[in-house]
């Protein structure tokens, strides 16, 4: 067995955050999550991701590991949060000491002191009122900590103050403080000749951004999933607004339609339109039908630009990002294909086109992959949420996906490295998809891939032991499977898993996780048998195929 590292790549900067600082006692955690309501963004309250991850009070901890074992856990979640963009943070007053960290946090946001006179501290911080362990010195003693922290809050610039003030005062003016420095519309990322827009309403913003990128292009030709009328009228109206004559082609989507027959077909649909390199190509649908039309831009006419208007959340997290384009062929899941990143993917969840909460979920999995590879507060998020998210949620998630795979993309565009990190959980995947007949949808099996990549890392000694546990608690309770359904069978996903593209010189080729937020491993010349006894380790119970 030989193990190589797919380190996380350094991250491109999101949509920024809003980060709260502030001596304990100045309302930080109060007016961050009001002021998160208003904005539609998520709220960390960092000290109460610290107790998540230690398992107790803040109180508890000091008693544990004393001021030191803190500090270094208050290092280690900076570092977590400085993954993120788009978010409202507030961090504990002691946060600025790590000068480095908080460096590379603030790079990536807003940042807003707040403060509040000494005699309203004094009655905040009275005995009962806040329970932090360093107050029990007395006034005296957090006096002077207050003090020497001061200067270091003043460096960050000028404070809101809150004395005497509501929250909500005080929050609507953290809010304006905020957006009069966050640029409007936001700033496509971008990675590998791609622009992506992530926020709910982007879809206003396509005929812009496509003047810009596409300035030659007069025609527009809309490939659709049938099902997508209102979605289609919205994207054509969209185009026309712009000033683009549209043609649209519906056709039936889905992993039925992405076979040689179905690209054949699309391609003759081209003809009768007699498309050219001049016109532009704007998939609409779900990941299958971003394949097939990827894979009929990248070789009509020997290639059509391309945009992707994913209307389903795992297309939006994965499929429309990244350039791979294929079709399946003898029962092998993207047999035939290639690279061809789109030039521009709008990524905007009021387009999402499944109101089926069994489906509507399926994507989630590829984002808790993304969390694990690189944003553990994400994930964290993920492990507390059930049932429907607003499209600000979503957004966040989405971008936090998005960033992540772009990064491994840019780091490695043809998979040949570093980016198979982001096949966490799919040999498992396309094994069990495979072997259902295709019957099982790929983000439930994405699911049970990561728990069981997770508990073969355990075994092989590459992963931490208590990954698997906290995925499948967080995967369920999101409402996917975490266990192969009953009637598949370990003979046909074997045999599934030895038909994988991903091996290479007929031997076994796997990615398991690394710590959460700094990766994967890629194991090769792994034994079969111990890939096929992870997937059952938590016992061999199941369900029906979703």
């Amino acid at each position: 067995m030989r193990v190589v590292d797919l380190p996380l790549p350094r991250l491109q900067l999101g949509s920024p955050n809003l980060v709260l600082v502030g001596f304990m006692g100045v309302g930080k955690t109060t007016v961050g999550r009001r002021a998160a309501d208003v904005l539609g963004m998520p709220f960390f309250d960092l000290d109460e991701e610290i107790e998540h991850g230690w398992g107790g009070s803040i109180d508890a901890l000091f008693r544990a590991e004393g001021e030191q074992g803190f500090r270094r856990r208050e290092a280690e979640m900076l570092e977590s949060a400085a993954l993120l963009s788009g978010a409202v943070m507030a961090v504990g007053g002691g946060a600025v000491l790590h000068r480095q960290v908080f460096a590379r946090l603030g790079e990536a946001s807003v940042v807003v002191p707040l403060e509040c006179s000494w005699t309203e501290l004094v009655r905040r911080l009275q005995p009962g009122r806040l329970e932090r362990p360093l107050l029990r010195g007395g006034q005296g003693e957090w006096g002077a900590l207050h003090r020497d922290r001061e200067p270091l809050y003043r460096a960050l610039g000028v404070a809101i103050d809150t004395t005497g003030k509501p929250p909500s005062q005080v929050a609507e003016e953290v809010v304006q403080r905020y957006q009069a420095q966050v640029k409007v519309p936001a700033s496509p990322l971008q990675g590998w000749g791609t622009e992506v827009l992530v926020n709910a309403g982007a879809l206003r913003d396509l005929g812009s951004l496509l003047a810009r990128l596409l300035p030659q292009v007069e025609r527009a030709i809309v490939i659709s999933e049938r099902r997508l009328e209102m979605q289609r009228r919205s994207l054509i109206e969209v185009l026309r607004l712009q000033g683009l004559t549209v043609r649209s082609i519906p056709i039936q989507g889905g992993e039925g339609s992405k076979t040689v027959r179905g690209l054949s077909s699309l391609w003759r649909r081209l003809a009768d339109f007699e498309v050219d390199r001049g016109d532009v190509l704007v998939a609409a649908g779900g990941g299958a039908l971003l394949d097939l039309v990827g894979f009929a831009a990248a070789t009509y006419a020997r290639g059509v630009p391309l945009v992707n208007v994913p209307t389903t959340i795992l297309a939006m997290a994965d499929a429309a990002v990244g350039g791979k384009v294929a079709v399946d062929l003898a029962g092998r899941k993207n047999a035939v294909g290639c690279f061809y990143p789109a030039r521009l993917v709008i990524c905007d969840p009021d387009l999402l086109g499944e109101k089926r909460q069994a489906v509507w979920v399926h994507g989630l999995s590829e984002i808790v992959k993304c969390g694990v590879l690189g944003s553990p507060l994400a994930l964290n998020l993920m492990g507390r949420l059930s049932g429907r998210w607003t499209g600000g949620q979503l957004a966040f998630l989405i971008e936090q996906a998005v960033r992540i795979k772009l990064a491994y993309v840019a780091a490695d565009p043809e998979d040949h490295g570093q980016r198979l990190a982001l096949n966490l959980g799919h040999t498992y995947a396309h094994a069990l998809e495979a072997s259902s007949d295709y019957r099982l949808a790929h983000g439930p099996a994405v699911a049970i891939g990561l728990v069981a990549a997770a508990r073969l890392g355990a075994d092989l000694g590459l992963t931490a032991p208590e990954l698997a546990p906290v995925l499948a608690s967080a995967l369920s309770r999101l409402g996917l499977p975490v266990t192969p359904p009953l009637d598949l069978s370990r003979t046909r996903i074997a045999e599934a898993w030895r038909g994988d593209k991903k091996r290479r010189a007929g031997r076994d080729r796997v990615v398991v996780p690394a710590a959460v937020g700094s990766g994967a491993h890629l194991v090769h010349e792994l034994e079969p048998e111990l890939a096929m006894n992870a997937l059952w380790a938590g016992g061999r119970d199941g369900g029906v195929l979703p």
